[in-house]
Order: C-alpha cells, then sequence, then structure tokens
C-alpha cells in the first residue's frame, strides 16, 4: 500500500512516514509546492502536514486552506484523505475531556477557528469519506525553531539557558503526546484507514509543571520561573481511538519519554 505525507520540512510528517515504513507500507513525501495530482498518482492515502502561515492568524479564507486543497486533489486522485487537525477547534466549555461529537466551532485563537472552518469544508468536499485526528499537545526533541509550539519553547530556553519559562500557573494542566505514539497511532490507521473524527491525546491531564520537571530531571538541572495564573486547561477524550486502535498511555510511559527528552538535549550540548 503507499501513502504520501504532504510536508517535506514537517515535524510530525518526518515522523509518520518513519512510523508508517515500520508498519510495512511504502511511505512518501510530498511538498506544498509540488506537483501533488502527479505525487498522488497510485495513491491509497494522503496525509497533510503542511499549511500556510497565514492560516493561523488570518481570517479564514478557502484560498488559504490547504488542508482544503490536498483533500480536494487526493480525492481526484481516489486516494483517502487523512486531516490533521488540533484540540483548538474545542470551545474553552468543551474542552475538559473532549469528546468528537461535541462543540468544535473553534476556540479563542485564529487557528481553532480556522481549523474548525477547514474541517467542515473537508467534509463537504469529501462527502464525510475523511478522516480527522484533533491533536493535542504533540511533542518530541523538536529542533526546529519554525515549529512555535509549547514543547519547543522550553526546550529552546532550556538548552539555551537552562530556565523553562512560563506565563502561567506551572499547575495549569494540559494533555501532552509523543509524537512516536501519534506517529504509530496515524501509520496503523493507515494500514485501513477508518473515516470520522479522533482525538489523539494522552487522554488524561498532567501539569505544566511536572512536564517542566520531568524535562529537568533528564537534562540534569535547569530552573523553572513562572508567573501568571492557571489557565488553557485541556485533555482530551480517548475512548474512541482506543477502541479502534488499542490505544495505550499512561503518565509513567509519558515521564519517561520527558526524562529522555532532557537527557538528549543535554547531550546535544555536550
Amino acid at each position: 500500500m503507499r501513502i504520501v505525507v504532504v510536508g517535506r520540512t514537517s515535524f510530525l510528517a518526518e515522523h509518520i512516514v518513519t512510523a508508517a515504513r515500520a508498519e510495512g507500507l511504502e511511505a512518501d513525501v510530498a511538498g506544498h509546492a509540488d506537483d501533488l495530482p502527479a505525487a498522488f498518482r497510485d495513491a491509497q492515502a494522503v496525509v497533510n502536514c503542511a499549511l500556510s502561515p497565514a492560516f493561523r492568524t488570518a481570517p479564514y479564507r478557502a484560498e488559504e486552506d490547504f488542508d482544503l486543497a490536498v483533500a480536494r486533489t487526493a480525492q481526484a486522485a481516489g486516494a483517502h484523505f487523512t486531516l490533521l487537525s488540533t484540540r483548538r477547534v474545542y470551545p474553552p466549555r468543551a474542552r475538559w475531556n473532549a469528546v468528537e461529537d461535541g462543540p468544535a466551532g473553534g476556540d479563542e485563537t485564529g487557528y481553532g477557528h480556522n481549523k474548525a472552518r477547514s474541517e467542515a469544508a473537508v467534509r463537504a468536499v469529501t462527502g464525510g469519506a475523511c478522516t480527522i485526528f484533533r491533536l493535542s499537545n504533540i511533542f518530541g526533541l523538536e529542533r526546529r525553531a519554525e515549529r512555535r509550539t509549547f514543547m519547543s519553547a522550553m526546550l529552546a530556553s532550556l538548552r539555551r539557558e537552562g530556565v523553562i519559562r512560563f506565563d502561567m500557573d506551572p499547575a495549569s494542566r494540559r494533555d501532552f503526546l509523543p509524537v512516536e505514539v501519534m506517529a504509530a497511532t496515524i501509520a496503523r490507521h493507515l494500514r485501513q484507514p477508518a473515516p470520522g473524527v479522533f482525538n489523539l491525546g494522552c487522554g488524561f491531564p498532567v501539569s505544566c509543571g511536572e512536564i517542566a520537571a520531568w524535562l529537568m530531571e533528564g537534562h540534569g538541572g535547569g530552573r523553572l520561573v513562572a508567573d501568571g495564573p492557571v489557565r488553557d486547561e485541556f485533555f482530551l477524550n480517548m475512548d474512541r481511538t482506543r477502541a479502534r486502535w488499542g490505544f495505550d498511555m499512561d503518565a509513567a510511559r509519558l515521564r519517561r519519554r520527558c526524562v529522555a527528552i532532557g537527557r538528549e538535549l543535554s547531550c546535544e550540548k555536550s
């Protein structure tokens, strides 16, 4: 089975391709500027990990919706389309134990609103014959400064200064998932694509302070500086995903991965 992952420089795409090949799939990568109709020829499934930078902050415009463009091209090629969405499609009132059938029109961010619009547009174009994964905070050893995520900011300042800075209370609880686990789940999906909407997180809340402490433990030291209220708490309900793929994640496994990343970060500085 041949799949194509769009996002040649994407942190997520890199791991999805690796996991797909480990599953025995023929996995190719395409860039956003490639000839996508040619790239998708003979592909059975397509995953998009690319987006326009303006999509994160500007008002929604269908012509800036790269998910929609890739979905149309995949459909024309007869390939199943998988969209990587975000937990930010859930509004604040629905983000604690967020379930896929709950409200999902977008949160207070432009990105959340745009992804909610993108989900709807892709479902309309494909007649619902697509898969949407709503991702939590996906993390790994992130070296690319352009990926502006909570984890990449922590790792960058820990690497550079030995300090992790929060603009909120460390007690704030969120849902974190190692990128390798995310990629393995998506790879299992791609062997036999399942249409529908699925959450993809650890499925339980962990304080941001604990994540920082585990990173610093592996790093062999560091300091946490925090100022602000508890905010932006969320976790994703994983019942649907577990029922489909036998997903397994616990706090001990999460801690081990954070400690390992801190250790890898420390070795990079040596």
